[in-house]
């Protein structure tokens, strides 16, 4: 991004200095655009989830956020029980559950071998 920055007819003789403050901008925006198309992708797979979940039935059809674990230190996964049938107050449950879990991606291992356990099938 700096290069394409750095390439253009308005730059040409300026400084690195210069050109600061138009990098950054540059910079802010791809970033901008990468955490709305991430937002994207996890209304995606929470669409999908409780669309699943739904023709399924809450019985078969278990709905589990994941993530690091969280600020509170939890264990880092939520398993989302007593859902509704409005699909778009569950996205909105699901997006507030998720801002209490961290920003990582690790698999819930302690759930599943709470299931393992359990034998329940998957």
């Amino acid at each position: 991004w700096s290069f394409r920055c750095l390439n253009t007819t308005q730059a040409h003789g300026m400084t690195v200095q210069a050109l600061a403050g138009k990098i950054k901008k540059e910079f802010d925006a791809v970033m901008a655009d990468a955490a709305t198309s991430q937002k994207r992708l996890v209304d995606a797979a929470l669409l999908l989830a409780l669309c699943l979940r739904e023709r399924m039935g809450e019985e078969k059809c278990e709905i589990v956020l994941f993530s690091s674990p969280g600020k509170n230190g939890g264990p880092g996964y939520k398993v989302m029980r007593g859902l509704g049938p409005k699909v778009l107050a569950n996205v909105r449950r699901c997006h507030a559950e998720a801002a209490q879990l961290g920003a990582g991606t690790e698999l819930p291992i302690s759930y599943l071998q709470g299931l393992a356990a359990a034998r329940e099938p998957l």
